[in-house]
């Protein structure tokens, strides 16, 4: 949802913020191109602010792997942007939409393992 806020046109720094809540001068003064009048405004606006920007980095990833999320690379300087991959147009499209099983990476193992432990908590 926040890549879906974030108009599908920033990269991880912003997302991130905006899942933590976070009122940083870079985050405030983009959400005129959010196009809402506060960032308050947005669905997922502080929807992760008790997770650390390193477990939300790792859920980018493993998102990207699910295919929810996509990688782009745009502009002159070839700037990385998430947009919704497939699965993530799906899931946000159907309500009662569940993600597709995956083959986690051995690259993302101990983050999938750290999740599974806050689970079960």
């Amino acid at each position: 949802q926040a890549v879906r806020d974030t108009r599908e046109r920033f990269g991880g720094g912003v997302v991130i913020g905006v899942l933590k809540g976070s009122e940083r001068k870079a985050i405030r003064e983009k959400v005129h191109m959010f196009r809402k009048a506060t960032l308050a405004d947005l669905k997922s606006f502080g929807a992760m602010r008790e997770h650390d920007e390193r477990y939300l980095k790792g859920l980018l990833a493993l998102l990207v792997e699910a295919k929810v999320l996509a990688e782009k690379y745009v502009g002159p300087k070839q700037v990385r942007v998430f947009a919704l991959g497939p699965e993530g147009r799906r899931l946000l499209s159907q309500e009662s939409a569940t993600l597709t099983p995956l083959r986690v990476p051995s690259h993302l193992r101990t983050f999938t393992t750290r999740i599974d432990a806050m689970l079960q908590r």
